[in-house]
């Protein structure tokens, strides 16, 4: 008898073991069938239009680029605006072609130059949508510079409101002259 019991214990730890071991095997397959055919997340599929299709968006890109310096590197804010050439048209365009005899210089850059500092632009849009259509059109900007130190630290500049003008050049626009103000 004794014989007898351990015998079914033994067969109830078998049949139970490979309970276990099924009831593992298939939560496993579950698991792999529910997440191994999802592949990691992309917005490759959605379409964004470029900075230039749309006025606000040239005149943003335009802005943030031309005011966004790095005095280490650049002989004074020209070569931004000459960075910038594909963006502009007209006046701006011209102003970016050409270096000129003697470029004013904000009086803090050969401060910044010197410490590695990079003067950051960035802008926000402060005027209702334009018309897609129209040839021409007027974008009003805040425009803020930071500095960035080269310690991590970081120093607002005096903020400016920008009166840009943009022109359609078939598909796309381009910035054609600003005007900045003084906003504080």
């Amino acid at each position: 008898m004794e014989a007898e019991q351990r015998r079914l214990l033994i067969i109830a730890g078998v049949i139970a073991a490979g309970v276990v071991a099924v009831c593992v095997v298939v939560t496993l397959v579950v698991v792999m069938l529910r997440t191994g055919g999802d592949e990691p997340g992309t917005d490759a599929h959605h379409v964004h239009a470029e900075p230039t299709e749309t006025a606000e968006g040239a005149a943003r890109a335009a802005m943030r680029q031309i005011f966004t310096w790095r005095p280490a590197e650049q002989a004074g804010p020209w070569d931004a605006l000459h960075a910038a050439a594909d963006t502009l048209t007209g006046p701006l365009a011209e102003a970016a072609a050409e270096r000129p005899a003697s470029e004013p210089l904000p009086r803090q850059w050969a401060a910044w130059a010197a410490s590695g500092d990079v003067v950051v632009g960035a802008v926000e849009l402060a005027s209702d949508p334009v018309d897609p259509h129209a040839p021409r059109a007027e974008v009003r900007l805040i425009l803020r510079q930071v500095v960035q130190h080269a310690d991590g630290d970081t120093t607002p500049l005096p903020e400016m409101a920008a009166q840009v003008v943009v022109v359609r050049e078939g598909h796309t626009w381009k910035a054609a002259q600003y005007r900045l103000e003084m906003t504080r």
